[in-house]
């Protein structure tokens, strides 16, 4: 992944931080607005999530190639010794907004990986 944004998801503030870069980002890369809201607002419920059962997590949204073409990719990591529930709303609605979503763990954290286009 070719990163572009890198934010520690420690509070609230952060959530904020989180919806204005990918949303930045998104718009950036000329997407239209609906696939824009779309990644963004999938971004925002997870982060959110995180934000909510522990302090110590990261997300990090960049490009991602796959022979020619490219998806928006946003990976949004934290300590496996919390396990989010994955029927909550939040991934609930997060899954049905892109089309790309993956929840993997390795190296002591889980990682969520949210990709449009």
């Amino acid at each position: 992944m070719m990163k572009i944004v890198e934010i520690s998801l420690e509070n609230e503030m952060d959530l904020i931080l989180a919806h204005k870069r990918s949303r930045k980002v998104a718009e950036k890369l000329g997407l239209t607005i609906a696939t824009q809201t779309t990644f963004v607002t999938a971004v925002s419920e997870i982060v959110r999530m995180v934000i909510e059962y522990t302090d110590k997590g990261n997300l990090e949204i960049g490009l991602e190639q796959n022979n020619l073409r490219y998806s928006l990719k946003a990976l949004i990591s934290y300590d496996s010794d919390i396990k989010l529930n994955s029927k909550d709303d939040g991934f609930y609605y997060a899954q049905k907004l892109v089309p790309e979503f993956s929840i993997t763990e390795k190296g002591g954290k889980n990682h969520i990986e949210i990709k449009i286009g």
